[in-house]
């Protein structure tokens, strides 16, 4: 579990964490969240977390630590589509955690030992491994983000289109007469 900054450098590193149906996402940041040395010793009160849709159950304990949370959306049950808005909103997040995926992909990549079943011998000594992984892609690795100006643009240009309405589905509704709004 990482921390990542916009940029791609990894601000803070948690684990390992062994992932089943009852240790998932949500519950590995609440486990997170109730050590004393915790992800909030690097969030301040106004900060945001984007995540995907397995950290759903955690929004409230996030929320309650006066951080702002952003969630891909997720369909309600019988809902065949999103709205233009939540799909909008949804996108956003996507767009933004963009970042923390190709992180992951370049620790694995530069670090294929992350990449494969770790044996059991490695265990002891894993989060430390993983620690020197991600400090050594901080200090030897370039950030994503080069053009900081045209990054601004996009996001600007993103954030003006959140409400804007979705002139295709208008369209195509208007031409089936289904008209939804």
């Amino acid at each position: 579990m990482m921390v990542v900054a916009p940029d791609g450098y990894i601000v803070y590193a948690e684990g390992f964490y062994i992932t089943d149906h009852g240790n998932n996402d949500s519950t590995i940041l609440k486990d997170m969240l109730k050590k004393e040395k915790n992800i909030m010793s690097i969030l301040q009160p106004g900060d945001a977390m984007l995540v995907d849709r397995g950290f759903q159950t955690v929004q409230s304990d996030v929320e309650q630590r006066n951080i702002k949370f952003f969630i891909t959306a997720l369909l309600a049950k019988k809902q065949s589509q999103f709205t233009t808005n939540q799909a909008n909103l949804s996108r956003r997040v996507t767009v933004c955690r963009y970042i923390v995926e190709l992180t992951n992909g370049r620790l694995k990549n530069k670090f294929r030992f992350f990449d494969e079943t770790i044996p059991v011998p490695y265990f002891p000594v894993l989060r430390s491994l993983f620690l020197v992984g991600c400090a050594m892609l901080n200090k030897f690795t370039t950030t994503f983000v080069r053009d900081k100006d045209f990054h601004e643009k996009v996001a600007e240009e993103i954030h003006a289109r959140l409400d804007k309405p979705n002139m295709l589905q208008r369209r195509v509704e208007n031409t089936v007469g289904i008209r939804k709004d």
